[in-house]
């Protein structure tokens, strides 16, 4: 069972930080949205949580239609190592300098008829000239091209990333789509990647920001420091944070997990969880989005709120919870050609209409008002 101590530091959390907290206990990605006047401060926001409250670092990529898979991949990684020199020509002034710890005498081609031509020294090619980072921000990752897209998915499901060399990712690490919207459940990605995240989050302007208003002048120093160092025109970046400097380790992530793993589920509740899947199949303004996948990840998220409440078990509150948050982005809402009663003839004009004021929050509390909860 959790401790005091950390208890606190939980109860002490705004919604974003609560947010990344959740999916970092599940090892998954999010999606954060808000309102446009507020986008770029969120993204700032995001910045400071990841380094004060969980000590992680994070890169931010700004995508736009015109941001192509090199610029994506290239924002990502930190001090890429240069490419190794050809065989045929090797430029011993252009590895010296960058791997002073070697010893390299690369003697003069060979002349023909004379011997083979010598191989010259293996250039170190490891990912410690890498510097990935644990949560990678892509701001309107919606607006990017479809390979783009299709990139950051690669990456979500790969256990390494292939740039010019193969990376491995960190332990930790998330994309986290932070994108324009008026409501919860406006804003999504490709189909396909759509349905590998997690679960989406709207911060509201009148959330405020925690650490912005505290840090205001600092962060501008560093937004002033990164303007000058900065080459690359998509990302900017924070300073490394420390690990010791968090508010939460990465001792107290790891119990978390650990504690979510061996939380059960009754009977009942399971029963419970599964009626609001059926029911959300079956409302007549969905077209689709309720999938075998958000079925996993819905129980998920009931695993991992138990902890927080310094419980080992699932009760109907924390699916209610759980459903608010993981479906969201997912759910289609239907077309007026789409809506079920135009098969026996309903009037598409009323359809229309009665479909226009209906999004995915709107179905979601329509369903867990029908479904009854366990006693």
């Amino acid at each position: 069972m959790l401790g005091d101590d950390v208890i606190a530091k939980v109860h002490g959390l705004c919604d974003v930080e609560l947010a990344l907290l959740l999916s970092l206990i599940a090892n998954e990605s999010p999606i954060i949205s808000a309102p446009e006047s507020v986008q770029d401060d969120l993204v700032e926001e995001i910045q400071l949580i990841a380094a004060k409250t969980f000590g992680l670092s994070c890169a931010v990529v700004r995508c736009t239609p015109q941001t192509t898979v090199d610029d994506f991949t290239a924002a990502i990684f930190r001090n890429p190592p240069p490419r190794s020199p050809s065989a045929f020509s090797p430029r011993l002034e252009y590895i010296a300098p960058r791997y002073p710890s070697l010893s390299l005498t690369i003697p003069p081609p060979a002349s023909p008829g004379v011997g083979p031509t010598p191989t010259p020294p293996a250039v170190p090619t490891s990912s410690a000239g890498f510097q990935t980072p644990n949560i990678v921000v892509a701001k309107d990752l919606n607006l990017a091209p479809l390979p783009v897209q299709m990139q950051a998915l690669e990456m979500l499901r790969a256990t390494h990333v292939f740039t010019r060399n193969k990376q491995t990712k960190p332990a930790q690490f998330m994309i986290l789509p932070v994108l324009i919207a008026e409501r919860s459940g406006d804003a999504k990605l490709a189909p396909h990647l759509n349905e590998h995240f997690f679960m989406a989050h709207f911060h509201h302007p009148d959330m405020g920001f925690v650490y912005l208003g505290e840090d205001e002048d600092d962060m501008q120093t560093r937004e002033d420091d990164e303007s000058v160092r900065s080459t690359v025109s998509v990302v900017k970046r924070l300073t490394e944070p420390s690990l010791n400097d968090a508010t939460f380790s990465e001792a107290d992530l790891a119990m978390l997990t650990n504690l979510s793993n061996k939380v059960s589920i009754d009977t009942e509740v399971l029963r419970y969880q599964l009626n609001i899947i059926a029911f959300l199949r079956l409302h007549r303004a969905v077209s689709s989005g309720i999938s075998p996948t958000a079925t996993r990840h819905l129980e998920k998220l009931c695993r991992c709120l138990a902890p927080l409440h310094r419980i080992d078990f699932v009760t109907p509150a924390l699916v209610v919870l759980a459903t608010r948050k993981i479906y969201p982005h997912r759910i289609i809402v239907a077309s007026a050609r789409q809506e079920r009663s135009m098969q026996w003839g309903s009037d598409g004009k009323a359809i229309a209409e009665a479909l226009e004021e209906i999004g995915p929050e709107e179905v979601i509390e329509d369903v867990l008002d029908i479904v009854t909860a366990p006693v």
